[in-house]
């Protein structure tokens, strides 16, 4: 079972579509947190992350960052590790 990923983002917003769909393609289940519907969701993400850039990805109680930081996991290899329990 892999940790739990969470991804504050919104709809067609380019780097999150983007970021969904890595997770996608690697068979990874996630939450989507809809931040341009609820501005508390949004607090949220900012409260959790202190960045205001979208999208904001969690992977178990790790903050991984946005669109850049996700790419240069993949591409080292080092995401499938963070997503080991």
């Amino acid at each position: 079972m892999n940790k739990k990923v969470e991804i504050y983002c919104v709809d067609g917003h380019p780097a999150c579509d983007l970021a969904v769909g890595i997770f996608d393609a690697k068979g990874i289940e996630y939450t989507k947190i809809p931040v341009d519907t609820d501005m508390k969701l949004a607090v949220e993400m900012w409260a959790r992350s202190e960045r205001h850039v979208l999208p904001q990805i969690f992977i178990g109680y790790d903050h991984i960052g946005a669109l850049p930081e996700l790419i240069d996991l993949v591409e080292s290899g080092e995401l499938d590790e963070l997503l080991k329990d």
